[in-house]
């Protein structure tokens, strides 16, 4: 069976056409987002609505933050040190249930010494 890859010569492309609103008013011409002034009052600075999750790497800790005013399909990972907002952090973190470390077995072994050490049957080379 033949397989059909998607390639083809870069010459068959088109460059691409604004939309015409007098034609497609359905269409929403695309928009920037909101743009807030920074602290220091030199530059643009996005503002952080909440925080939809977190994870731990090893250059420290990111944050899946939602922008304000920007749909979720612009929602990214963010360090923790390029964070302007710390009571965001502490509230989410504050929300989020403390983790009890698990107890970790070796497999089938670990779990058969766990068994073992109950007492109901011993191990022949440990009486």
């Amino acid at each position: 069976m033949y397989q059909i890859h998607p390639i083809f010569h870069a010459k068959l492309l088109k460059p691409a056409m604004r939309n015409d609103l007098e034609r497609f008013l359905m269409r929403e011409p695309t928009r920037s987002g909101p743009v807030f002034e920074n602290n220091d009052g030199g530059g643009d600075n996005y503002e952080v609505e909440y925080i939809r999750d977190h994870r731990d790497m090893a250059q420290g800790r990111e944050y899946y933050i939602h922008w304000k005013g920007w749909p979720s399909s612009d929602d990214e990972w963010i360090h923790e040190d390029d964070m302007d907002s710390p009571d965001l952090i502490v509230e989410y973190l504050s929300s989020k249930p403390t983790r009890t470390p698990r107890l970790r077995t070796r497999g089938r072994r670990g779990a058969r010494a766990e068994c073992d050490s109950g007492g109901s049957r011993s191990h022949p080379n440990n009486p």
